[in-house]
């Protein structure tokens, strides 16, 4: 089933910490735009510990909850691009999932570089913040080269006349929220 060309795409994506800020650095820098954000807890299930001695023994049960802040994005089905952004778009994803992955092992990299830095050897942080930083730097180089793919072929504007060809409002009058 193919999506129909008036239909706007939406993207719900959670982050933490400083990841806000670069997400929507990266998403605008792609003809994305903000519509929100999206606090929830999660319910992880129930987890019981048992406990006792001398053949009495306790069970505690509790529920596990998480809270998990997103971020809203949309941008039109109809979004016009052209290999060299989408390849572009593509590296932007691929970050994303990097500077993911750099957050789920940080309490990982912390035990760990802690053991090493106390053997004299302080190399997992160093490996560990060359990625971080390194993503870091990825996002600012490809969002602003995304900006001027932008531009430079005018993606947006074309985008306006498809969805103005259908009737519709052009997608630089739609409001960020």
């Amino acid at each position: 089933m193919s999506k129909d060309i008036t239909d706007i795409h939406h993207r719900s994506i959670p982050y933490a910490f400083l990841g806000g800020l670069f997400l929507k650095l990266e998403m605008k820098s792609m003809g994305w735009k903000s519509y929100g954000t999206d606090d929830e807890d999660v319910y992880d299930g129930t987890e019981t510990t048992i406990s006792g001695s001398d053949g009495y023994y306790t069970a505690n049960t509790h529920q596990k909850w998480r809270h998990v802040k997103r971020l809203e994005f949309r941008r039109p089905v109809a979004y016009q691009k052209n290999i060299l952004f989408s390849l572009v778009e593509f590296f932007i994803r691929v970050n994303q999932g990097i500077r993911a992955w750099c957050w789920n092992l940080l309490l990982a990299v912390i035990i760990l570089g802690g053991i090493a830095t106390a053997a004299g050897n302080p190399i997992v942080f160093m490996i560990y913040g060359g990625v971080v930083m390194g993503s870091w730097a990825f996002t600012v180089v490809l969002s602003v080269l995304a900006r001027i793919l932008r531009t430079i072929f005018r993606l947006d504007e074309k985008t306006d006349e498809v969805l103005e060809s259908y009737g519709m409002l052009a997608w630089s009058e739609y409001e960020e929220f």
